[in-house]
Order: structure tokens, then C-alpha cells, then sequence
């Protein structure tokens, strides 16, 4: 029979039971001693704080909280009387700190603004709150942050624009044209767009520290602000893209170099590493944008590589085709090129339309949202121009399996003594020229839509707009919660029903109870609830509220010699 582990005789008995009472009355002490964190207090300050006046706009709101919480997209909101969202529609830890949530504003507020919030604490509970402030009507600056904001706006562009062109113009001459990689013109076009690729993500940077902090845009280049943007997602991507682009430096020179490398027989590892230092460069905006934020990143961010390359095989091999192949006067190599191209492009058409379908899904989520939030309209715009450069394609695409690839469509054309040249049709050629000219120009278009997509918070965060209606919250208090009803909400008489509960949900007598509204932005004297006990815990009463517009709403709780105050926000029509 199996014996248990003995005690060593060295050990008295007592002694380990002393020392187990030690532990255990340690124990206990820790667990008294450790703070009781209570969802409603979790918020230690707030920045601007509420009912604030400023002077200046501020770069953003933040949120100090006592302990780490979690921040779902769209979670954390600023609006102004109209409801329309002020905020940036994205969530910052400064320095990985989760007890600190960080939402940058807009940079041309005037007016009053109303902050809300639904966290979650460590314990799983909810943490909801809100504050307004008033920003002074000359508060916005002298226009320094439009400027840096129009310009990296045009950054964002010319970086979509340089890197489909070098992703999809390398993806077109190595599949398709090798023998292109040796002519002038198609390594002009490579270089710059290598160029134009780096020097916008280096420009980048300094623009977005200036837009999100607000400052005017000489201040770009201070080492404090450039350290705060290299800590973000953005200022890692694009750090990111920087190397991949160094990285790539030798292997574009030898293929620009050596074309002979990419066709049979060169080395094996060359294709791989380029197709790896493509997929590199054409995540990056994806991290540092919406697809590396929200729900499902993983399956997001392959989306959105999916989506951009299929795009830069499309769109980048239009621009090598209508700069570099149509004008060669060969005709054995458009007829060899331009077919291939045609079903390649077809191809890309397809993983364009399902990989932005599953974007579309995921970053709008309902179909109402496709008309009421900007970014749902900006897809549209975005749906129906990628639309009409599909109508193109398929033009082009006819065009060419009716007369590029057919027999009857080459005429004899005399090219030397004795000799004939097989020469496809000059008009169907100057055609297809033409119509492909008017598809990259239309594929800018897609590309600037797809920057302000960029910038836009996804339909799926933004708020649906709702109709007028009564007014109803929860606030914490150390006498429990008082729960707050207004109705109608609306100019003239307002009923006003309170409850304070206990964390069971019981009535909670309190000594004192009193309302108050007033305008933040106008000042003057508050306006004072009428109210009356009705029942345990339970008080009702009236106010007349004479103007529309945000109103707070001042709640001070009596109960003992413990008095305390509650504000919150609300929107009268």
C-alpha cells in the first residue's frame, strides 16, 4: 500500500502549522487590504474636464481610470448639438497604459460638445459616463492643422497611387512582359513610384503628428512629437514601410538590371521574395488603418491585403499596359501581352469584388448605415466609380479578344524589300489606347476614395441617428444608483422621475435630493427641479426647460453629513 510523503524529522509539526497560520493570516491581510474597486468610481479625471470652457480646441479627450479597462470600437464618443461625431473614431492607450483611453478630436470645434462612454472594468462591469465642455467660437487657430491635414491627406494618396504601381507594375512584368523590365521608360515609372512611396510615408509622419496634436504645422519636426507618432500604429507602419522599401532596394536594381533573372530558369528564390516584400508593403496601410482595428483583425487584415493586391495587379499593370505596351510597335508583342493581361485583370476583378464585400460587411454591418454615416456613402461613391471602370474593362476586354486575338483582325503592312509584317489593326489598337487612358484615370478616382475611406471611422462604430425622445440614465454614487428620467425631452414642461437603488436593486432612502439645469454654454441661473417623494427611494417632479439645445443636468445626493454631486448631459429638442 502506498504510503503518503512524510514529514522530514527535522520538522517539527508545530512548526509547520505555525507556518501555515502565518500564510493563511497573510492571505486574509492581502485580500482586506486590497482596494474594492466599484464600477461607478473607476473614472479619476478626465481631460477637458466637465462643464470646461477653453480657450483653445483640445487634441483630445482623455480618460483616467483607477484601473485597466477595455474599449470596444466606437465605445467612446464626442458629438456636438447635432449629433454629429467630432471625434477622430479611434481609441489610443498612451504608452500601453489601459488605464488610459485617449480619443482625438477634430480640429475645428467651436461650440458645445458632449462626451459618452461604455467601458469595461476589470470585473466585466460596465463603465459608462460623460461631460460636456465648451470650446470658445475663435479657439480653432489660424488654419495651420487644415493644411497639414490637406496635406497628408494628399500623402495618403500618392502612397496608394506609388505602391499599387510598384507592387502591380513588378506583378505584370515578371508574370506577363519580362522583356519590359530592360526598356527605360518602365524602369522610369518603377523608380518613382519606389521614390514617391518612401518620400510620402517619410512626410507622413510629421503631417500626422501635426493633425492629431493639433499644432501649427512648423512644429511638425519637434522630436517629442515625431517619438509620439512612432509609438502609434500608424508611426509603426510606417516605419515598417520604410525598411521593406530599403529592403527591396537590391532586388528591384537586379531585376531592373537583369531581366533575365525573372524568366525560367533563373533562381528559384528571387519570385518568392519578391511576392514577400510586396505582401509587406501592401499591409501596412491596412495595420495602420481600419483593417487593423475592431473585431476579427486577423481575418481583416488578410482581407485588406487581398483587396490592395488584387487592386495593384489590376490598376498597376493598367498603367505599365496603356505608358509602356500599347505604344510598342511590335505587333507580335501585343498579341502576345495584352490577351494575357486581359485575363489576369479578370482575375484581380473577382478577388477585388469578394475581398471588399467582407470589408464592406465588417466595417459597415447594417444596410441602414450605407446612407446614414459618411463612410457608408463614401462606399457607395467608391462601389459605383469601381462600377463604371468595371464597364470599361469589359469594353477593353472585347475589344481585344474581337481584334487583338483574332486572325482577321492583322493587315498586311509592308515593312521591308520583299518581306511582309503582320500588324494589328492601327484603329483597334488607338481604341484600346484610349479606353485604357480613360480607366486609369478613372482608377485615380477609386484611389482617392479609398484614401478618405482611410480616414473616415467605419459605419459599423458610428452612431445611427435616432429620433427625438425622452431622456434616461444611470448615475453612480456612493448612496447607490440614481437612475434619471426626462420626458419628453423637448422645449417647454418636462417630467422628471428619480430612483436610488442599492447594487441589489433595493430602494435607497436618502435625506436630500435636488435638480438643476443649466446651459454650459450660456451660463445664467440654473433651473430647479420641483420634486417630490414617490415611494422608497423613488422622486418626482417638473421643469420647464425654455430653449433647445445641450443642457446639463446637476444632481446633488444628501444623505447623513455625506453630500455629493453627479453631472451628466443632455440634448433638449
Amino acid at each position: 500500500m502506498a504510503r503518503g510523503w512524510a514529514l522530514p524529522a527535522s520538522m517539527p509539526r508545530r512548526l509547520l502549522i505555525q507556518a501555515l497560520a502565518v500564510l493563511v493570516l497573510a492571505l486574509v491581510a492581502m485580500a482586506m487590504a486590497t482596494p474594492r474597486l466599484d464600477a461607478h468610481t473607476l473614472v479619476s479625471a478626465t481631460e477637458p474636464t466637465d462643464g470646461a470652457a477653453l480657450d483653445q480646441v483640445p487634441a483630445a479627450l482623455v480618460i483616467y481610470f483607477v484601473s485597466p479597462v477595455e474599449v470596444r470600437a466606437g465605445a467612446v464618443q464626442v458629438v456636438d448639438p447635432s449629433g454629429r461625431r467630432v471625434d477622430r473614431g479611434r481609441v489610443e492607450r498612451p504608452g500601453g497604459d489601459q488605464r488610459v483611453v485617449r480619443v482625438p478630436l477634430r480640429r475645428d470645434l467651436s461650440g458645445p460638445y458632449l462626451a459618452s462612454w461604455r467601458v469595461t472594468s476589470v470585473d466585466d462591469h460596465p463603465i459608462t459616463g460623460s461631460l460636456s465642455f465648451l470650446v470658445a467660437a475663435d479657439a480653432a487657430g489660424t488654419g495651420t492643422g487644415d493644411l497639414a491635414g490637406v496635406l497628408l491627406g494628399i500623402c495618403r494618396f500618392s502612397l496608394f497611387a506609388a505602391l499599387v504601381l510598384l507592387v502591380g507594375g513588378f506583378v505584370f512584368l515578371i508574370v506577363i512582359w519580362p522583356e519590359g523590365l530592360g526598356t527605360p521608360r518602365v524602369r522610369r515609372l518603377l523608380v518613382s513610384a519606389w521614390t514617391v512611396a518612401a518620400a510620402v510615408t517619410l512626410l507622413g509622419i510629421p503631417l500626422h503628428g501635426a493633425v492629431e496634436a493639433g499644432v501649427p504645422l512648423p512644429r511638425a519636426l519637434e522630436p517629442a512629437l515625431l517619438r509620439d507618432v512612432l509609438g502609434t500604429r500608424y508611426g509603426l507602419a510606417s516605419a515598417a514601410r520604410i525598411g521593406l522599401l530599403a529592403a527591396a532596394v537590391p532586388l528591384i536594381l537586379a531585376m531592373l538590371r537583369r531581366p533575365e533573372l525573372v524568366r525560367p530558369g533563373g533562381p528559384r528564390w528571387l519570385v518568392p521574395l519578391a511576392c514577400l516584400l510586396g505582401a509587406g508593403l501592401l499591409v501596412t496601410p491596412g495595420l495602420a488603418g481600419h483593417a487593423g482595428s475592431g473585431g476579427l483583425v486577423p481575418l481583416g487584415v488578410a482581407a485588406d491585403l487581398l483587396h490592395l493586391a488584387a487592386i495593384s495587379v489590376w490598376l498597376g499593370g493598367l498603367v505599365i499596359l496603356v505608358t509602356c505596351v500599347l505604344p510598342q510597335p511590335e505587333p507580335a508583342e501585343l498579341r502576345q501581352v495584352v490577351p494575357r493581361f486581359s485575363e489576369l485583370a479578370f482575375d484581380a476583378v473577382v478577388v477585388v469584388v469578394i475581398s471588399g464585400l467582407f470589408q464592406a460587411w465588417r466595417q459597415v454591418g447594417r444596410l441602414s448605415a450605407l446612407t446614414a454615416t459618411p463612410y457608408g456613402r463614401l462606399l457607395l461613391a467608391k462601389v459605383a466609380v469601381v462600377a463604371v471602370l468595371v464597364g470599361f474593362g469589359v469594353v477593353s476586354r472585347r475589344m481585344v479578344q474581337d481584334r487583338l486575338a483574332a486572325t482577321s483582325a492583322l493587315v498586311a503592312r509592308p515593312a521591308g524589300p520583299g518581306t511582309d509584317r503582320l500588324d494589328p489593326d492601327a484603329a483597334a489598337v488607338a481604341r484600346m489606347r484610349r479606353s485604357v487612358a480613360v480607366e486609369v484615370g478613372i482608377a485615380a478616382v477609386v484611389l482617392a476614395l479609398a484614401s478618405l475611406l482611410v480616414t473616415t471611422e467605419p459605419a459599423r462604430g458610428a452612431p445611427v441617428p435616432v429620433p427625438a425622445g425622452p431622456f434616461s440614465t444611470a448615475l453612480g454614487t456612493t448612496a447607490g444608483t440614481v437612475s434619471v428620467e426626462i420626458a419628453p425631452a423637448r422645449v417647454g414642461v418636462n417630467q422628471m422621475a428619480l430612483a436610488v437603488v442599492d447594487q441589489r436593486g433595493k430602494p435607497v432612502k436618502v435625506d436630500e435630493l435636488t435638480a438643476e439645469l443649466r446651459e454650459p454654454t450660456k451660463g445664467g441661473t440654473p433651473l430647479s427641479a420641483t420634486l417630490a417623494a414617490a415611494g422608497a427611494g423613488r422622486y418626482s417632479g417638473t421643469v420647464r426647460v425654455p430653449t433647445a439645445g445641450w443642457w446639463q443636468l446637476t444632481l446633488t445626493i444628501r444623505r447623513g453629513d455625506l453630500k455629493e454631486t453627479q453631472i451628466t448631459t443632455l440634448s433638449i429638442h
